[in-house]
């Protein structure tokens, strides 16, 4: 079996202790791998009246990053590094991946979507299909043992034009 030396985990911003965090960790720990925790931040909308309260674009980004940073550094062990993206939450993780070479992704899955959403346009369809490593998606409120596993495997890639466009927009 293939050990995992380089592992990115994804964590939420609004459940920053979940499952896919601990099993990161343990993880890492039993592979001897190397364990990099990233939040990505959506870009603030430019629509947004901040200027009725105050405030640009530049200053919220800035706090909203410090933040994010403050609460991943205080659950996350010394030995792991710590990242905060800001853009397209699955093109980032990608772009993550490739500049870093990692051999897996864990994240919890987006469960606060609609199920067509879930089926057609989340961040969780697009990394399974895209992402140049293997991605292991957790249910947040599922720890322990478990009883079943799926695995998508692609043994015909007929699709290659799709992958053309994407990496062209994640080499821009």
């Amino acid at each position: 079996m293939q050990r995992f030396k380089n592992i990115l985990c994804v964590v939420s911003q609004q459940a920053p202790d979940d499952p896919a965090w601990h099993r990161a960790i343990a993880l890492a720990e039993s592979n001897q791998a190397k364990l990099t925790a990233i939040m990505v931040q959506e870009p603030v909308p430019h629509r947004a009246n901040l200027a009725k309260v105050g405030l640009n674009e530049a200053d919220l980004e800035l706090a909203i990053k410090s933040g994010l940073e403050h609460s991943l550094a205080a659950l996350t062990p010394p030995a792991a590094q710590t990242r905060i993206l800001q853009g397209v939450p699955f093109i980032e993780i990608i772009r993550e991946v490739l500049r870093h070479n990692y051999d897996l992704v864990i994240k919890s899955v987006e469960n606060d979507l609609e199920i067509s959403e879930r089926l057609l346009g989340s961040d969780d369809f697009h990394l399974l299909r895209k992402c140049p490593c293997p991605v292991w998606l957790m249910k947040p409120k599922v720890a322990g043992p478990y009883q079943r596993i799926v695995a998508a495997v692609d043994l015909d890639n007929e699709d290659e034009g799709d992958d053309h466009k994407i990496s062209q927009t994640l080499n821009e």
